[in-house]
């Protein structure tokens, strides 16, 4: 992934007020979008990489410098989301669902560290919510930014994005990320497999999604794979994956301004409710 920002000639900082900020971090950078929640179209895009990662507490002063330095984040804004883009959260049957165990559920496969504060998202579209930790230095970070902010967990929105595909057949969609992927399937837009995966090699990458696509006896040599995030075309991830399945497909963001389009949309599909 690469540093790239771009706004619309439309886009005018003094009407914050009527646009929405998407804002998702990971420990290697961050990605935001702004909305003219008017015109519903998304006016200005940035991806921000930083030289160190952000792991701790310590390292916070890269986030907090970079964003003081930016004026697109020094605003009030109609509304906001923060996305978290991690590995670590639970998904949690509506049915079964009850906030006051939220560290319960999430102690069922992640360890909660003594920094961290749970939340949770619901996916109507699953009838399932999903919980997540974030670390309370960021959230306190994200309050003091903006007081409504809203926070999101980046599986979340790649979960509602898949469900919200209009198809007759399987969909397959990966969100790559430095170290790990995920992956989820759907048929006729019902959540049926929704994992994590940590590799450390291009040839790990492809044997997870082939042991998936086994799993659920998708023929892969029939199967489009639709892929987001931290993936480049003609990358040798791409090009390997692509000698086991029928196409491999980058996702895009529908009534995208043709400006914008011409930067990688797969980057920051999961901060736009739907593509």
């Amino acid at each position: 992934m690469e540093n790239f920002e771009k706004y619309l000639d439309s886009f005018n900082i003094s009407k914050a007020s009527t646009y929405h900020l998407s804002f998702l971090l990971n420990s290697y950078g961050y990605t935001y979008t702004i909305t003219d929640t008017v015109r519903r179209e998304v006016v200005a895009v940035k991806n921000q990489l930083f030289e160190n990662r952000i792991i701790d507490e310590d390292s916070l002063k890269i986030l907090t410098n970079s964003i003081q330095q930016d004026i697109h984040l020094n605003k009030a804004y109609k509304s906001e989301d923060f996305i978290y883009a991690n590995k670590r959260s639970t998904l949690v049957p509506l049915e079964v669902f009850d906030k006051t165990k939220l560290r319960d559920y999430f102690s069922i496969n992640h360890k909660l560290l003594p920094y961290e504060e749970l939340h949770f998202n619901k996916i109507p579209s699953i009838k399932a919510s999903n919980i997540f930790a974030i670390p309370s230095y960021l959230t306190t970070l994200m309050v003091n930014l903006f007081p409504e902010v809203r926070f999101n967990h980046q599986s979340s929105n790649m979960i509602k994005n898949l469900t919200s595909i209009p198809s007759k057949n399987k969909e397959v969609l990966i969100n790559v990320s430095k170290g790990y992927l995920d992956i989820g399937v759907a048929d006729k837009q019902a959540l049926i497999f929704y994992n994590n995966f940590v590799y450390k090699s291009d040839h790990d990458f492809v044997y997870y999604v082939l042991s998936v696509l086994n799993k659920l006896s998708i023929n892969s040599s029939e199967q489009t794979i639709t892929v987001m995030g931290d993936i480049q075309q003609n990358s040798a991830q791409h090009k390997l994956l692509y000698n086991f399945v029928k196409a491999v497909k980058f996702a895009k963001i529908n009534n995208l301004n043709y400006k914008i389009k011409k930067f990688p949309q797969h980057y920051f599909v999961n901060l736009i409710s739907n593509f």
